[in-house]
């Protein structure tokens, strides 16, 4: 119920308020093991308009349990891991953020080039 009002929110661009949804049923919940789809859901909710909202505890502790409950592959993580570099860049930590991406990559099986020489650019 809240997850579909959280989201009903994030449409109308009210983060605020999905936040508050989100974290209602994530903490009432709280059990990984038989409600993993809706935890995740609420979890990547929570990561995005607590980002939205400048809530960086509440980013970063949501993003901690998608980590370690998101098992089921790595494209589970992807939306936590997003919301985690897309702080890094936000704070002006542009080299922790490329090598946060680049473990991402790596996670994914992705080759990509980590020379210093390729980020001149940036």
């Amino acid at each position: 119920m809240n997850l579909r009002a959280g989201n009903e929110c994030v449409d109308m661009s009210d983060f605020l308020s999905a936040q508050k949804y989100f974290l209602a049923e994530f903490m009432q919940i709280d059990n990984w093991q038989s409600n993993y789809d809706l935890m995740l859901s609420l979890a990547n909710g929570l990561c995005i308009a607590s980002y939205v909202n400048g809530d960086l505890h509440t980013l970063l502790a949501c993003a901690k349990e998608v980590v370690q409950h998101a098992q089921k592959s790595v494209q589970d993580k992807l939306v936590a891991y997003s919301m985690n570099i897309k702080l890094l860049v936000s704070q002006g930590c542009q080299a922790e953020a490329i090598n946060s991406v680049l473990r991402g990559l790596n996670k994914l099986r992705e080759a990509f080039p980590q020379s210093d020489s390729n980020w001149s650019y940036l």
